[in-house]
C-alpha cells in the first residue's frame, strides 16, 4: 500500500486527483530569463482554513516543497530536510528500453553503463576516483520509462557531486574502445536470467501481459544486444538525453534556493530533443503460456488488470492487494504457505503505472505440488472478489503507514519517491496527505475496487519441467 517503493504489495503509486485533505497552495512564479520564461512553484501544506505555515516539521522533514520547472523543460523537485548530514538526488530521464530501435534491444542499458566510463575531463578511471574521493553512493537503472540515476553524499559535497552527474549525464564521452566491455557485461546480465526462475517468470508474465513497447525486458536481448554498434549507443545518447520530461529531485539541509541555484549553474542550458511519443500502455489477456525448464521446482505467476498510477482508487487497489500477498499475515502466505504447506514462496504486488496497472501474485513450489498450488491460487483470487474483513484492511493500513514513514528515512529514499510521484502522476503529494489517503480507506472503498477491478487470471505463466492446466473456473 505503499505508494513508492516496489514493495511485494506496492511499486511507485500516487493518485492524482483525489479530494485533498487540506489547501495546497500552489505560488506560480514566472521569471523571464534570456528572452524565456522560467516557471518557479513553490508548494505548501496550509490548514484546512488556508493559513500557510513557515515551513512544518513532520519526522524531521519540513513539508515545503520547491518546484521549478526551466525553459529547457527539465523539472526540479528541492525538499529541504533541516539537520540532515546528508544531501540526495534522483534523475529521471525519459531514456528507458521502451524508446530503443525494436532490433536493438538492451541498447538503453549499454548507454547507461557507457555513460559511466568517461565524461566531461575525466577518462574512466578518473570518474570512479572522484566520485570515490567525494565519498559518493551512486548508482542507476534503466526501466521501461526513464533512466535513473541516484547519488547520496555528505550534506558538503552536493556541488561537486552535481557537477560531476552533468557531465555524466549531458556530456558522456562513450569511447569506442569501451563498447565491447560494455557488451560483455549486458550480455551477462541477460544470461543471468536464465539462472533465475523467479526473474524470468515475471519477465514473461510482463511481456505477455503489457502492449508493446512497456513490456520489454530492460536487460534486452542476446540478438539485440549482440547487434548494437557505437553508433547506436551515440545516437541513442543524443536523441534520448534530454532535459525535456526530465526529473531531478533533491533532498538534503539546503535550502530550496540553495539546491535551485546549484541545479540551475550546471543543468539549465542542457538542450536536446524532446522525446518520442510512444504507444499507449494497456493491460492486455496474455493467456496461459508455460517455459520449459530443467529447475526441480515450479514457478507460477498470474496477472490481471488493475489500476493506474493516478487512478482514484489506487489506495484501495495497493490495500487488495496487500491483504492478498504483501505480509506475512496475507491470505496466500497464510493459506497456501502455511496451512496447506504447498510452497515455499508466495506473495502479491501491484505495478500502478501512468496509464494502466498490472496485477500479479508468484510461487514457487515442487513440481508435484504445482498444480495444486495454481488451483489454490485462482481460488484466494475468488475468494478476494468478495470482500475483506476490517481486521485485514486494519492491519494493511499500519503496513502502509509504517511503509511511509521507513521510505522517509533516509535523503536518497525520498528524493526518489518525489522524482517518481512527480514522473508518474505530475504532482507531489506530502506525508500528511498520503497518510490521511490511507487512513480513509474502508472495506466499501476496497469493495468498489474489487468489483470494478475484478482478480480475475488473464494471464498466467508457469516454469518448470511440465506444463499446467488451467485452474478451475477460469477461461
Amino acid at each position: 500500500m505503499s505508494k513508492h517503493v516496489a514493495t511485494a504489495a506496492a511499486q511507485p503509486g500516487m493518485p492524482s486527483d483525489r479530494p485533498r485533505p487540506a489547501i495546497v497552495f500552489d505560488r506560480r512564479r514566472s521569471e523571464r530569463q534570456n528572452g524565456q520564461k522560467n516557471d518557479r512553484r513553490i508548494v505548501q501544506r496550509g490548514d484546512p482554513v488556508g493559513n500557510i505555515p513557515s515551513c512544518r516539521k513532520v519526522l524531521g522533514v519540513t513539508e515545503e516543497i520547491r518546484i521549478r520547472t526551466f525553459s529547457n523543460g527539465l523539472t526540479l523537485i528541492a525538499h529541504p530536510v533541516p539537520g540532515a548530514n546528508t544531501a540526495a538526488f534522483t534523475l529521471l530521464v525519459p531514456a528507458g528500453c521502451a524508446y530503443e530501435p525494436a532490433d536493438r534491444a538492451g541498447l538503453a542499458a549499454m548507454t547507461g553503463e557507457m555513460m559511466m566510463r568517461g565524461a566531461g575531463p575525466r577518462d574512466s578511471r578518473q570518474l570512479i576516483i572522484d566520485l570515490d574521493l567525494l565519498g559518493i553512493d551512486h548508482g542507476g537503472s534503466v526501466s521501461q520509462g526513464p533512466s535513473q540515476f541516484h547519488a547520496a553524499m555528505r550534506s558538503n559535497a552536493l556541488e561537486a557531486a552535481m557537477e560531476i552527474f552533468a557531465d555524466i549525464v549531458r556530456r558522456p564521452r562513450l569511447p569506442e574502445d569501451e563498447l565491447e566491455a560494455t557488451r560483455l557485461g549486458a550480455l551477462q546480465e541477460v544470461l543471468a536470467v536464465e539462472d533465475n526462475p523467479h526473474q524470468k517468470t515475471k519477465q514473461e508474465l510482463r511481456r505477455r501481459s503489457l502492449s508493446e513497447p512497456w513490456n520489454r525486458p530492460a536487460n534486452g536481448t542476446e540478438q539485440g544486444l549482440e547487434a548494437v554498434t557505437i553508433d547506436d549507443v551515440r545516437r541513442f545518447h543524443q536523441r534520448c538525453y534530454s532535459p525535456h520530461g526530465a526529473i531531478i529531485a533533491v533532498a538534503g539541509p539546503q535550502t530550496a534556493s540553495e539546491v535551485e541555484a546549484i541545479v540551475e549553474r550546471y543543468w539549465s542550458d542542457w538542450n536536446g530533443l524532446a522525446p518520442e511519443e510512444l504507444g499507449p500502455q494497456e493491460f492486455r489477456a496474455g493467456g496461459m503460456a508455460h517455459i520449459e525448464h530443467t529447475a526441480e521446482q515450479t514457478h507460477l505467476a498470474v496477472a490481471w488488470s488493475s489500476v493506474s498510477y493516478s487512478h482514484e482508487q489506487c489506495a484501495a487497489a495497493l490495500a487488495a492487494i496487500d491483504i492478498l500477498g504483501g505480509g506475512l499475515s496475507s491470505r496466500l502466505f497464510t493459506e497456501v504457505r502455511e496451512r496447506q504447506g504447498l510452497c515455499y514462496s508466495v506473495y502479491a504486488a501491484l505495478l500502478p503505472m501512468r496509464q494502466c496497472g498490472l496485477a500479479f501474485c508468484y510461487s514457487a513450489t515442487t513440481t508435484e505440488r504445482a498444480q495444486t498450488t495454481l488451483d489454490m491460487l485462482a481460488r484466494e483470487l475468488a475468494r478476494l472478489s468478495q470482500g475483506v474483513t476490517a481486521d485485514e484492511l486494519a492491519r494493511a493500513k499500519a503496513r502502509a503507514k509504517t511503509a511511509l514513514v521507513m521510505q522517509r528515512e533516509s535523503c536518497l529514499a525520498l528524493s526518489s519517491q518525489l522524482a517518481y510521484q512527480w514522473h508518474l502522476q505530475g504532482r507531489i503529494q506530502t506525508l500528511t496527505e498520503l497518510q490521511e489517503e490511507v487512513d480513509r480507506l474502508d472495506e466499501r472503498a476496497i469493495q468498489r475496487h474489487l468489483d470494478e477491478f475484478p482478480p480475475r487470471p488473464a494471464t498466467i505463466v508457469t516454469l518448470g519441467p511440465s506444463a499446467l492446466e488451467m485452474p478451475d473456473g477460469i477461461h
